[in-house]
């Protein structure tokens, strides 16, 4: 032992040093674990901001469908006819035809699941979920 140690008050400074660094490390453990389920939540609440976006992307498109159907009474064949119409327009921008994960938004004109009243517009989210712009 050293000469110090058998001097009055060294063996409480050991033990306040000893529980101020237990109490660091547990602070830093904590913050770490408060760190990550910030990050989890950040990603849940991205995905769903994803879905909000994919749905209101396929109203915009819908939108865009609906008035090309009013210049030349017919739903463009192909989505990106909206972008390149045979004249006027355009009814969307290049960036409206791919969802938020990169992914073209699909499409049928003849709208089966909006009863042919207007086109069917979706996609489909990485984890297989469909988002359409029908009810």
């Amino acid at each position: 032992m050293s000469e110090f140690a058998d001097q009055p008050g060294s063996r409480q400074r050991n033990l306040v040093r000893k529980i101020i660094t237990g109490l660091v490390i547990t602070t830093l453990a904590l913050g770490a674990a408060l760190a990550v389920v910030i990050l989890i939540l950040l990603s849940l609440l991205r995905e769903y901001a994803k879905h909000d976006l994919a749905k209101a992307g396929a109203k915009t498109l819908t939108t865009g469908a609906m008035v090309y159907h009013l210049k030349f009474d017919t739903y463009p064949a192909r989505l990106d006819q909206l972008v390149h119409p045979p004249e006027g327009g355009p009814y969307a921008v290049p960036g409206a035809l791919l969802d938020p994960w990169g992914q073209p938004y699909q499409y049928d004109p003849a709208g089966p699941r909006n009863h042919g009243k207007q086109p069917d517009i979706w996609t489909i989210t990485p984890k297989g979920e469909v988002i359409g712009n029908w009810p």
